[in-house]
């Protein structure tokens, strides 16, 4: 919490810390545990891999070639927290891991504490079907899932291949603020409100302030709270701390100009459909005729929800689609004749 409000404070200039923590940093009791559950089951595992600035705590030795690693493992536990910003977290493990063709996996403490028998099997068969696909990487890093899937859910293997290449949503961790919520003061809320644009952003209002309210403890969102919550997020767009554009949330004018594509499913990540920012929907409906050139209606809606983890087309879904397709309609982006939509050239 001390470095996200010193963030907050002191912008760029705190992450200039020296790295001498994190250089000296030992292994938590859970990625010790980890790696020991892992070696139980057969696989060759290293610690702490990569630059010191931000290094990955178990790599697992792909069997078939010693040289490279097959997989990277994080753990939520000293060097998840201790990273010098989110900004690392995010840009490191997401866009230039993901760029190199790393697979990463993650086993959270929670599900740890609670099943480490279950959490050990279930990355145990990750790591197996990595095995099946053949996967060929470079030898540094990479993140897991181990959490209990909602019933929409789609199950990793059964995404299309489409997806790879697309960063993965993450979520990011939030400072504690010892306040309730009616009394959060700006500041308090801007200190939670950077961490999370920097790692989520773009998100809606109503995603970040049940995120914020949540992340104190708070079960529900009532009218107060959201009011007094919306006149914050008002008072720090003015004050140009963050960016508000209709209903959606940016850390910044940078942060939005440079935005492309949208951010697809993982199990450890799961996001509601509603909470999916309307760039990234349109985003993603642009993707997939591209690659297809025309798709018929109920088609169109079927891949595009797949790419944010649903199997199924509900009611909701389909009117939210439906509303953004008539919106890039009505702006000459796309085309719709005889129910099957393509965009213009």
């Amino acid at each position: 919490m001390r470095a996200f409000l010193d963030y907050a404070r002191r912008g760029v200039e705190a992450l200039e810390r020296p790295q001498l923590e994190n250089s000296i940093e030992k292994n938590s009791g859970l990625h010790l545990a980890v790696q020991k559950a892992l070696i139980a089951k057969g696989w060759t595992v290293n610690t702490q891999i990569g630059c010191s600035g931000y290094q990955i705590d178990l790599a697992v030795v792909d069997p078939r070639e010693s040289e490279r690693y097959l997989a990277g493992v994080e753990c939520d536990g000293e060097s998840y927290s201790s990273a010098s910003s989110t900004r690392d977290r995010d840009r490191l493990r997401t866009a230039v891991l993901g760029q190199l063709g790393w697979k990463m996996l993650r086993v959270w403490s929670m599900d740890w504490w609670r099943n480490p028998v279950q959490v050990i099997e279930n990355l145990h068969l990750a790591l197996e079907r990595l095995m099946e696909e053949e996967v060929t990487a470079p030898s540094v890093e990479v993140e897991l899932v181990e959490e209990e899937s909602p019933e929409e859910l789609v199950e990793t293997d059964s995404l299309e291949s489409s997806v790879k290449g697309l960063p993965a949503y993450q979520e990011a961790c939030l400072p504690e603020i010892p306040r309730v919520p009616h009394e959060i003061q700006s500041m308090d809320l801007l200190a939670k409100l950077k961490p999370l644009l920097m790692i989520e952003g773009p998100v809606t209002a109503d995603y970040a302030i049940q995120r914020c309210v949540r992340s104190m403890g708070a079960k529900k969102v009532g009218a107060r709270i959201r009011a007094h919550f919306e006149t914050l997020i008002g008072v720090l767009d003015m004050q140009k701390s963050i960016h508000v554009e209709g209903e959606i949330l940016w850390l910044s004018v940078d942060q939005k100009e440079a935005f492309e594509g949208f951010r697809t499913h993982t199990l450890d990540c799961p996001r509601d459909f509603k909470d999916v920012p309307y760039i990234e929907l349109d985003n993603a409906i642009l993707h997939e005729l591209r690659r297809a050139f025309s798709l018929a209606e109920k088609e169109l809606f079927q891949v595009v929800a797949r790419q944010f983890g649903k199997l199924k087309v509900g009611k909701d879904i389909a009117e939210t689609l439906q509303s953004r397709l008539a919106r890039m309609k009505s702006k000459g982006v796309l085309k719709c004749q005889n129910e099957t939509w393509s965009i213009w050239e």
